[in-house]
C-alpha cells in the first residue's frame, strides 16, 4: 500500500496543475471570444479562425504535442540552443523542462483548449430571454462572469472533468519526462504481471472522477430542467450571436483586451510550438566536446519532409489501417447501442454507466486485459495476437467505442419524440436502424467515426504494449524515439500525422457547421 502513496500523490498533483491551468486559460479565452462574436464581421472572422486553431489543437493526440514542445523547450529544443532556457537545473544538462513541469505543460494546453470550447459554446446556449433580463442591471462584462459562466457551468465543469480524467489516466508524456503517476507506475512496475491490487490503485482515483462527475451531472440536470422552461417554442441559441443588431456591443477596451489575450493564447498554444518543429526539421546541429553549434536550411526542411512519407511509410500505413478498423468497429457497436437507448430511457441510462466506466479504465490496465485474453489455451488466439491488429482493436475501442456511442447519442436527441414514435410503429428497430436512421444521424455518424479514428491513432496507453510484433504506428515510434529528445527523424515524422489531424478536424467543423440549418428543419 506504502508504495502507491507516491504515485496517487502525484497523479492528484498533475490533476490540480492541470485543472487550474486548462480553467484559467480556458475560461478567460472563452470570455475574450464571446466579446469578439458580437464585434464587426471582421472580428467575427477573427473568433472563427481562433476558435478553428484550437479545435485543432485539441483534436491532436498529447504524442504530438509532446514532439512539439519538446522541440520548444526540451532537451533540445528552441529555448536550449537559444540559450533562453537557462539550465535552471543544478547539475541537470537539459533544463527546466521534464518532470512535472514539462508533463503539466501538455495537459494544461491542451486541456485549456478543451475548457475553452465547452465554455463558448455553453454560454452561447443560454435562454436570451434570461438575458435580456440581467441586461437591465450588468453591463456586458458583469453579464458575462455573473450570469453567462455560472449557467454554463455543467459545460465548463465537464470539461475540467475530462482534462482530469485525462491527467489521471494517461502515460505516455509522464512516461517521457520521468512523471511516475498511477498509470505510469502500472505500466513499468506491474504490466507483466498485474496483481488485483495494482489494478485497484490504479483505477481508483478516475472511479472517485466517474461517481462525483455521475452524482454532479445528476443534480445539475435537474436543475437544467427548470431553465428550459424559459425558452421559447422555436427558440435558436444562435440568434443572439449571428446578429450584432440584436444586442450591444462591448466596449473597444474590452475588444482590444480579448484579441490581445486570443492572440497570446494562441501564439503559445499553436504558432510557437509548430514554428519550432519545422524549425527542427532544418536543423543540424553539430556537437565537439561540450560545445554544440545549430545551422539551419530550407532546402534540408523540404529534403526531410519529403523523406518522411517514404522513410516512415510502414508507420504512416499501420496508423491509418489500425485507426480505420477500430472506428469502423466502434460504429458498429455504438450505433445500435445510441439507437435501442433512444428508444427506452432505461437501457439508455445503462449504456450510459457502461460507456463511461469503460472509458476510465486506464490504458495500460485495458492492453494487459487484452494480453491475458489472448493468452487463454484457444485455438487460433496465439496466431491473431502475435500476426493480426485485432487484438491492438480491442484494447482501442475501450476508449472509441465510449466515443462514438455519446456523438451517435445526441445525433439521436435532435429527432423529435413524435417522428421517432411514428417510426417505432411502422417498422423493426433494426429496419429503421438501416433504412431510417442513417439518414437522420448520418451527420453524427461521420462525426463519431472520424473522431473515434483520430483518438484511435493517438492512443498510445491503450494500444503500445498490445502491438504485434514487429508492427510500429506513428505515435509508438515518436514515443520511442522522444526519449533521446526531439531531433529532425521526430518533427518529419510528426509533420504528416499533424497535417492528416489538421484536414480531419477541419472536415468535422464543416459537417458542424451546417448543423444548425438541419436543425431547424427537425432532422439533426
Amino acid at each position: 500500500m506504502s508504495l502507491w502513496i507516491r504515485p496517487t500523490l502525484l497523479t492528484l498533483e498533475l490533476m490540480a496543475f492541470t485543472v487550474m491551468m486548462a480553467g484559467t486559460l480556458g475560461m478567460i479565452a472563452a470570455w475574450a471570444s464571446s466579446v469578439l462574436s458580437r464585434g464587426n464581421t471582421f472580428q467575427r472572422l477573427l473568433n472563427q479562425l481562433f476558435l478553428t486553431i484550437h479545435l485543432l489543437i485539441a483534436s491532436f493526440p498529447l504524442i504530438l504535442q509532446a514532439v512539439a514542445w519538446e522541440s520548444t523547450a526540451g532537451k533540445f529544443g528552441l529555448t536550449m540552443l537559444t540559450q533562453t532556457g537557462v539550465r535552471g537545473v543544478a547539475g541537470s544538462p537539459y533544463g527546466f523542462f521534464g518532470g512535472l513541469i514539462a508533463t503539466g505543460w501538455i495537459h494544461g494546453i491542451t486541456g485549456a483548449s478543451i475548457v475553452y470550447l465547452a465554455t463558448y459554446f455553453g454560454a452561447r446556449r443560454i435562454p436570451i430571454a434570461l438575458i435580456e433580463t440581467a441586461r437591465l442591471q450588468f453591463n456586458e462584462n458583469q453579464l458575462w462572469w455573473k450570469i453567462r459562466l455560472p449557467l454554463a457551468k455543467p459545460w465548463w465543469i465537464t470539461s475540467l472533468l475530462a482534462v482530469a480524467m485525462l491527467a489521471a489516466t494517461e502515460m505516455t508524456v509522464a512516461d517521457l519526462y520521468g512523471y511516475r503517476t498511477l498509470a505510469d507506475e502500472f505500466y513499468l512496475l506491474y504490466a507483466a504481471n498485474p496483481s488485483t491490487s495494482s489494478i485497484i490503485q490504479t483505477c481508483v482515483v478516475p472511479l472517485i472522477l466517474m461517481v462525483g462527475g455521475s452524482l454532479w451531472w445528476t443534480i445539475t440536470q435537474q436543475r437544467s430542467l427548470a431553465l428550459k422552461h424559459h425558452q421559447e417554442k422555436d427558440f435558436d441559441v444562435y440568434d443572439e450571436y449571428n446578429s450584432v443588431q440584436s444586442s450591444p456591443t462591448f466596449s473597444l477596451f474590452s475588444t482590444l483586451t480579448a484579441l490581445c489575450v486570443l492572440s497570446l493564447l494562441t501564439l503559445i498554444a499553436s504558432f510557437t510550438p509548430l514554428f519550432s518543429t519545422l524549425l527542427k526539421l532544418g536543423q543540424q546541429i553539430q556537437i565537439q566536446g561540450k560545445t554544440f553549434s545549430a545551422n539551419w536550411s530550407a532546402q534540408l526542411l523540404v529534403e526531410r519532409l519529403l523523406e518522411a512519407p517514404i522513410v516512415f511509410r510502414d508507420e504512416y500505413f499501420w496508423t491509418v489501417v489500425l485507426s480505420s478498423f477500430t472506428s469502423s468497429l466502434a460504429i458498429i457497436f455504438a450505433w445500435p447501442m445510441a439507437a435501442k437507448g433512444r428508444t427506452a430511457i432505461g437501457i439508455q441510462r445503462s449504456f450510459d454507466f457502461a460507456t463511461l466506466g469503460i472509458a476510465i479504465i486506464p490504458g495500460p490496465i485495458i492492453a494487459m486485459t487484452v494480453i491475458h485474453f489472448f493468452q487463454l489455451p484457444v485455438p487460433g488466439f496465439q496466431d491473431l495476437y502475435e500476426r493480426s491488429i485485432i487484438p491492438t482493436s480491442i484494447a482501442l475501442l475501450a476508449r472509441a467505442v465510449p466515443i462514438a456511442y455519446w456523438l451517435i447519442r445526441a445525433g439521436y436527441s435532435a429527432i423529435p419524440d413524435r417522428q421517432l414514435d411514428s417510426l417505432r410503429l411502422e417498422m423493426h428497430w433494426l429496419r429503421r436502424l438501416i433504412t431510417v436512421d442513417r439518414y437522420y444521424v448520418g451527420r453524427s455518424l461521420l462525426q463519431a467515426w472520424l473522431i473515434a479514428a483520430l483518438f484511435a491513432s493517438g492512443d498510445l496507453p491503450a494500444s503500445l504494449p498490445v502491438l504485434p510484433p514487429g508492427m510500429t504506428t506513428v505515435g509508438s515510434r515518436l514515443f520511442g524515439l522522444l526519449h533521446s529528445g526531439a531531433r529532425f527523424q521526430e518533427a518529419a515524422l510528426a509533420f504528416w500525422y499533424l497535417f492528416a489531424i489538421a484536414i480531419s478536424a477541419l472536415i468535422l467543423l464543416r459537417i458542424g457547421a451546417t448543423a444548425p440549418k438541419m436543425q431547424k428543419n427537425g432532422v439533426n
